[in-house]
């Protein structure tokens, strides 16, 4: 909301700009915020979200055997795999698309969530930056394939395997499967090589998208979570805080324009006000 002051961090491995460097790292990645806290607006959005994936540590730990093995969590491992024939001891983040249970939803008795998780808003609402928050505060490894990487069906569903074992073997952190821009993708492959990967995974998979067509095209397979302009007021506050770090002389009238201008992108806002700060 406007009233809260939004937290702006010089991101520590991405230090100013020395008089050396070239090109100075845009605003956007410079102060990109690190937990859920620092995130400015969306905020019911951001605790869904930051809830999706608290639910899948848990999911994760009973599947990947870290948490205490006593008697009741075999119990309910046995009988899901009586139910789902889902115990294979692959090392794969994915199950097999042929036999097994491929689902939508968790085969754990102890859960009902849905695999996947749709974000769902206007550009530069903060979608993205939710993700790799969170993900950086609860402890995961994001793998993002974006509208500009290779998206043919067996294209995805070779990178996904190799990147989130890869991933595992080198961080020991689990990893976090992110699909931008899912609505502007008309190849038909993707599309079911992306409800496959859904369907049979066994980390996180979160989908973004500008058009709410998308949420129709999803909702019965995937959380929808909603995501809004950003409001006038709070980037505002984002771009001349941004500025004040950066050391740039940002005069008021020329944040409330940029603010004005860039009609609820942050995104926008951040890298219009560097230039006007340059």
């Amino acid at each position: 909301s406007a009233t809260k002051e939004p937290h702006i961090v010089l991101l520590d491995q991405n230090p100013a700009p020395s008089k050396h460097t070239a090109v100075p790292l845009p605003w956007p990645q410079r102060f990109a915020p690190q937990t859920g806290a620092q995130l400015v607006g969306n905020d019911a959005a951001t605790r869904y979200l930051s809830k999706f994936l608290s639910s899948w540590q848990v999911r994760m730990a009973l599947e990947d055997g870290t948490a205490a093995r006593t008697a009741d969590v075999k119990k309910k491992r046995k009988r899901r795999a009586s139910a789902c024939s889902d115990s294979d001891g692959s090392d794969s983040d994915f199950e097999s698309p042929r036999g097994g249970c491929r689902r939508r939803r968790s085969c754990s008795s102890s859960s009902n969530a849905m695999n996947g998780c749709l974000l769902v808003g206007p550009v530069g609402s903060g979608k993205t930056a939710a993700v790799y928050a969170l993900a950086e505060e609860l402890g995961y490894v994001v793998r993002e394939v974006n509208s500009g990487d290779k998206r043919s069906g067996q294209a995805i569903l070779s990178l996904v395997r190799e990147a989130t074992q890869s991933h595992r073997a080198t961080t020991g952190k689990p990893t976090l499967l992110l699909f931008e821009d899912v609505d502007v993708e008309e190849d038909k492959g993707f599309h079911a090589a992306l409800r496959t990967i859904v369907e049979s995974t066994r980390r996180p998979v979160i989908l973004s998208a500008n058009s709410s067509s998308a949420a129709e095209a999803w909702q019965s397979e995937v959380e929808v979570v909603g995501f809004e302009a950003v409001a006038e007021e709070d980037v505002e506050l984002v771009v001349a805080a941004a500025a004040k770090e950066a050391g740039a002389s940002l005069p008021a009238e020329v944040v409330k324009e940029v603010a004005a201008a860039a009609r609820g992108d942050l995104r926008r806002a951040l890298l219009e006000g560097q230039v006007a700060a340059a």
